[in-house]
Protein backbone atom coordinates (compact mmCIF):
# COMPACT_ATOMS: atom_id res chain seq x y z
CA UNK A 1 0.00 0.00 0.00
CA UNK A 2 1.07 3.50 -1.06
CA UNK A 3 -0.10 6.80 -0.19
CA UNK A 4 1.40 8.72 -2.91
CA UNK A 5 -0.92 11.86 -2.20
CA UNK A 6 1.16 11.78 1.37
CA UNK A 7 4.53 11.14 -0.49
CA UNK A 8 3.39 14.22 -2.88
CA UNK A 9 2.93 16.34 -0.57
CA UNK A 10 5.62 15.44 2.00
CA UNK A 11 8.54 15.01 0.00
CA UNK A 12 7.86 16.91 -3.33
CA UNK A 13 8.11 13.05 -5.30
CA UNK A 14 7.02 12.54 -8.87
CA UNK A 15 3.87 10.58 -8.56
CA UNK A 16 4.77 8.98 -11.80
CA UNK A 17 7.97 8.39 -10.73
CA UNK A 18 7.28 7.03 -7.45
CA UNK A 19 4.39 4.95 -9.00
CA UNK A 20 6.75 3.09 -11.64
CA UNK A 21 8.94 2.37 -8.82
CA UNK A 22 6.68 0.61 -6.61
CA UNK A 23 5.60 -1.44 -9.44
CA UNK A 24 8.53 -2.48 -10.64
CA UNK A 25 9.65 -3.22 -7.20
CA UNK A 26 6.20 -4.70 -6.22
CA UNK A 27 5.47 -6.19 -9.16
CA UNK A 28 1.42 -6.18 -7.96
CA UNK A 29 -1.34 -7.43 -10.61
CA UNK A 30 -3.82 -5.38 -9.31
CA UNK A 31 -3.50 -2.08 -8.80
CA UNK A 32 -6.68 -0.03 -6.63
CA UNK A 33 -6.85 3.65 -7.08
CA UNK A 34 -9.15 5.87 -5.76
CA UNK A 35 -11.08 8.92 -6.90
CA UNK A 36 -12.71 10.86 -3.95
CA UNK A 37 -13.60 13.99 -5.72
CA UNK A 38 -13.82 14.79 -9.62
CA UNK A 39 -11.30 17.05 -9.87
CA UNK A 40 -9.21 14.42 -9.21
CA UNK A 41 -9.55 12.30 -12.40
CA UNK A 42 -7.26 13.36 -14.25
CA UNK A 43 -4.50 12.89 -11.93
CA UNK A 44 -6.25 8.85 -11.77
CA UNK A 45 -6.00 9.38 -15.29
CA UNK A 46 -2.51 10.06 -15.58
CA UNK A 47 -1.35 7.24 -12.73
CA UNK A 48 -3.63 4.37 -14.69
CA UNK A 49 -2.10 5.33 -18.04
CA UNK A 50 1.31 5.29 -16.47
CA UNK A 51 0.77 1.87 -14.76
CA UNK A 52 -0.85 0.63 -18.18
CA UNK A 53 2.63 1.60 -19.80
CA UNK A 54 4.71 -0.17 -17.26
CA UNK A 55 3.11 -3.52 -16.70
CA UNK A 56 0.34 -3.70 -19.72
CA UNK A 57 -1.52 -6.88 -17.59
CA UNK A 58 -1.64 -4.86 -14.46
CA UNK A 59 -5.34 -4.86 -13.41
CA UNK A 60 -6.82 -1.16 -12.01
CA UNK A 61 -9.49 -0.92 -9.62
CA UNK A 62 -10.82 2.52 -9.51
CA UNK A 63 -12.78 3.40 -6.20
CA UNK A 64 -14.68 6.14 -4.33
CA UNK A 65 -17.31 8.91 -4.33
CA UNK A 66 -16.29 10.38 -7.76
CA UNK A 67 -15.99 6.73 -9.44
CA UNK A 68 -18.97 5.52 -7.98
CA UNK A 69 -21.29 8.51 -9.48
CA UNK A 70 -19.19 8.01 -12.62
CA UNK A 71 -18.65 4.72 -13.17
CA UNK A 72 -19.87 4.31 -16.31
CA UNK A 73 -18.32 7.32 -18.09
CA UNK A 74 -15.10 6.21 -16.25
CA UNK A 75 -15.41 2.73 -17.69
CA UNK A 76 -15.81 3.78 -21.18
CA UNK A 77 -12.50 6.05 -20.91
CA UNK A 78 -10.87 2.89 -20.97
CA UNK A 79 -8.38 3.79 -18.45
CA UNK A 80 -9.40 1.36 -15.88
CA UNK A 81 -10.63 -2.18 -15.60
CA UNK A 82 -13.20 -2.18 -13.18
CA UNK A 83 -14.86 0.30 -10.37
CA UNK A 84 -15.42 -0.29 -7.15
CA UNK A 85 -18.82 1.31 -6.25
CA UNK A 86 -20.05 2.10 -2.84
CA UNK A 87 -18.30 1.36 0.38
CA UNK A 88 -15.35 -0.50 -0.97
CA UNK A 89 -13.34 -2.94 1.88
CA UNK A 90 -15.17 -6.06 1.33
CA UNK A 91 -16.03 -5.15 -2.40
CA UNK A 92 -12.17 -4.62 -3.52
CA UNK A 93 -11.08 -7.63 -1.30
CA UNK A 94 -13.54 -10.04 -2.80
CA UNK A 95 -12.82 -8.95 -6.50
CA UNK A 96 -9.10 -9.35 -5.81
CA UNK A 97 -9.63 -13.07 -4.73
CA UNK A 98 -11.95 -13.54 -7.80
CA UNK A 99 -9.35 -12.21 -10.16
CA UNK A 100 -6.34 -13.94 -8.25
CA UNK A 101 -8.30 -17.41 -8.51
CA UNK A 102 -9.16 -16.48 -12.52
CA UNK A 103 -12.88 -16.99 -12.03
CA UNK A 104 -15.57 -14.76 -13.06
CA UNK A 105 -16.71 -11.51 -11.30
CA UNK A 106 -19.97 -11.47 -12.24
CA UNK A 107 -21.16 -12.26 -9.19
CA UNK A 108 -19.22 -9.62 -7.17
CA UNK A 109 -21.37 -6.80 -5.99
CA UNK A 110 -20.98 -3.59 -5.99
CA UNK A 111 -18.71 -3.60 -9.52
CA UNK A 112 -18.60 -2.47 -12.72
CA UNK A 113 -16.84 -3.23 -15.54
CA UNK A 114 -16.38 -3.36 -19.52
CA UNK A 115 -18.21 -7.17 -20.60
CA UNK A 116 -17.55 -6.72 -24.47
CA UNK A 117 -18.62 -3.53 -25.58
CA UNK A 118 -21.07 -2.64 -22.90
CA UNK A 119 -20.50 -1.50 -19.15
CA UNK A 120 -21.71 -4.11 -16.92
CA UNK A 121 -23.02 -3.01 -13.46
CA UNK A 122 -23.50 -5.65 -11.32
CA UNK A 123 -25.85 -5.16 -8.21
CA UNK A 124 -25.21 -2.91 -5.68
CA UNK A 125 -23.87 -4.37 -2.31
CA UNK A 126 -25.72 -3.61 0.95
CA UNK A 127 -23.57 -0.92 3.29
CA UNK A 128 -21.53 -2.40 6.01
CA UNK A 129 -22.27 -2.78 9.36
CA UNK A 130 -19.36 -1.26 10.84
CA UNK A 131 -19.24 -2.46 14.27
CA UNK A 132 -17.73 -5.57 11.87
CA UNK A 133 -15.07 -3.39 10.71
CA UNK A 134 -11.27 -3.96 12.45
CA UNK A 135 -9.92 -0.81 14.04
CA UNK A 136 -7.38 0.62 11.66
CA UNK A 137 -3.92 -0.67 12.22
CA UNK A 138 -2.48 3.08 12.21
CA UNK A 139 0.72 1.89 13.31
CA UNK A 140 1.26 1.03 9.81
CA UNK A 141 0.69 4.72 8.19
CA UNK A 142 3.17 6.85 8.92
CA UNK A 143 1.49 9.47 10.63
CA UNK A 144 4.22 11.64 11.78
CA UNK A 145 4.55 12.66 7.98
CA UNK A 146 0.43 13.80 7.61
CA UNK A 147 0.63 15.11 11.26
CA UNK A 148 3.49 17.35 10.14
CA UNK A 149 1.58 18.30 6.93
CA UNK A 150 -1.58 19.19 8.79
CA UNK A 151 0.16 21.21 11.88
CA UNK A 152 -0.60 18.15 14.07
CA UNK A 153 -4.32 17.44 12.83
CA UNK A 154 -5.76 14.46 11.71
CA UNK A 155 -8.42 13.94 9.29
CA UNK A 156 -11.27 11.12 9.18
CA UNK A 157 -14.33 10.76 6.92
CA UNK A 158 -16.40 9.93 9.64
CA UNK A 159 -20.74 10.06 8.56
CA UNK A 160 -22.15 8.31 6.00
CA UNK A 161 -23.32 10.62 4.03
CA UNK A 162 -25.44 14.13 3.98
CA UNK A 163 -29.08 14.33 4.12
CA UNK A 164 -29.56 17.34 0.87
CA UNK A 165 -29.55 16.10 -2.01
CA UNK A 166 -27.20 19.14 -3.69
CA UNK A 167 -26.51 18.85 -7.74
CA UNK A 168 -23.42 19.65 -8.04
CA UNK A 169 -22.41 17.11 -5.15
CA UNK A 170 -21.79 13.21 -5.83
CA UNK A 171 -23.06 12.14 -2.29
CA UNK A 172 -26.01 11.24 -2.88
CA UNK A 173 -25.21 8.88 -5.51
CA UNK A 174 -23.05 7.46 -3.41
CA UNK A 175 -25.19 7.06 0.12
CA UNK A 176 -28.38 6.33 -2.16
CA UNK A 177 -29.90 9.01 -0.52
Amino acid sequence: MADLNLIYLSEGSDLEKELIKRLERDRPKILGLSAMESFLLDSVYRLAETAKKCDPQLFIVLGGVNATAMDEEILQAKRVDAVVRGEGEVTFAELCQVLLNQVSFSKVRGISYIEGDKVARNPDRPFMDLTELPLPARELYPLEKMYNLNGGVDAVYASRGCPYKCLFCHDPSFWKS
